[in-house]
């Protein structure tokens, strides 16, 4: 790390913080040369995650569409943004801890059906219709039901 002021490089470390998300360390340093104190972020970058698609095929990670398709399920519910966010992050964690570094996509959607049931139950409805790919009114009726009788049993504990 060059200091800042005079651009010398040699440096010593007198505090280290890692961020909540456990990606970022924070590292407070103090120059050897002219002693200015400075801090630095350091991002841990992870190999490359491969999502493994229905067919077989694989494709990068993308955390954006992990976003857009909350945002769809969420769209015109009154969930905000900081909900949106949170659950992104919940979702990204997850997936990045792995350890294989692959990650079938079904997981990711059903990851994703945990963050919609906990946010809004009408996006979590309208996201499992699609991804479930319901035929009929039937089977909006059976997810219906199966979350009542979920919300019914927590009630008499």
């Amino acid at each position: 790390m060059r200091c800042p002021e005079c651009s010398n490089t040699s440096n010593k470390v007198l505090e280290t913080r890692l961020s909540k998300d456990r990606n970022i360390l924070r590292r407070r340093r103090q120059c050897n040369s002219c002693n200015t104190r400075f801090s630095t972020q350091e991002e841990m970058v992870r190999g490359d995650l491969m999502v493994i698609k229905s067919g077989g095929r694989k494709e990068d990670f993308n955390i954006q569409k992990v976003r857009e398709g909350l945002q769809l399920a969420l769209r015109k519910r009154p969930v905000g943004d900081d909900a949106i966010n949170e659950a992104v992050e919940n979702i990204k964690l997850s997936v990045s801890d792995r350890l294989d570094r692959e990650v079938f996509s079904h997981e990711i959607g059903e990851m994703v059906m945990i963050e919609l049931k906990r946010l809004d139950e009408v996006a979590y409805v309208r996201f499992a219709s699609v991804y479930r790919e319901f035929k009929d009114a039937s089977e909006f009726i059976e997810t219906i039901q199966s979350m009542q009788s979920v919300d019914y049993d927590s009630d008499q504990q």
